[in-house]
């Protein structure tokens, strides 16, 4: 049986964990590796409800956001633990047009929040991530056998990516890292509607690309 388990979390924005816009820290340490997607048996659903601090509309957007970049998914990685134990999941992506910002190769490896991740790894990666809050939940009492099972961790955006499909993201590079996380909790996602239309799918607004 799925259980929810509800998970207090800071204000995460698009990478920055603030009170107000504007103050940084690490969002991830740990490496992820590239995955085949298949369907798992999900044991446990981390669910976090966040208010961000501005409404995601796409002059908000651009003006909280590093880069924002046409793009085509190219690969889907694995989901890691953020600095704030929440998971999130790499996609390797080529850069097709820059509408902000100024990223000097073809592709980059965008973060964005929300995922699936095995219990055993789990446990591995909040031990080093989120200790404390790690020994209050009672996972590592989890049977060897169950750890085989995942964690699904439910973002505040629907928002996903699909290998193949081409997207406008908006994005803020991770400190210490050239890797990037999508703005807004995910909010920064643009799904293509036509060959210069993408929407976003939780908000419905819109950008047009002018070429």
């Amino acid at each position: 049986m799925k259980k929810a388990i509800m998970i207090m979390s800071c204000l995460l924005i698009g990478g920055l964990v603030t009170g107000a816009i504007g103050q940084k820290t690490e969002v991830a340490t740990v490496e992820a590796k590239a995955v085949t997607a298949v369907a798992h048996k999900i044991a446990y659903t981390y669910d976090r409800h966040v208010a961000l601090a501005f409404e995601p509309t796409v002059e908000n957007l651009m003006a909280d956001s590093q880069a924002v970049v046409q793009v085509r998914v190219l690969s889907q990685g694995a989901t890691r633990l953020a600095a704030d134990g929440f998971g999130e999941t790499a996609y390797e992506v080529e850069i097709l047009q820059q509408l902000k910002g100024t990223i000097t190769t073809e592709q980059i490896t965008v973060y964005l929040t929300g995922g699936e991740l095995k219990i055993a790894d789990y446990l591995e990666q909040a031990q080093q991530v989120i200790p404390e809050s790690l020994a209050k939940s009672g996972l590592q009492a989890t049977p060897i056998e169950q750890q085989e099972e995942y964690i699904a961790f439910a973002s505040e955006s629907v928002a996903q990516l699909t290998v193949g499909d081409t997207y406008v993201l908006a994005i803020n590079q991770q400190l210490d890292s050239s890797d990037y996380l999508v703005s807004a909790l995910g909010y920064g996602v643009f799904e293509e509607i036509t060959a210069k239309t993408y929407a976003n799918p939780d908000t419905g607004e819109r950008i047009t690309l002018a070429q």
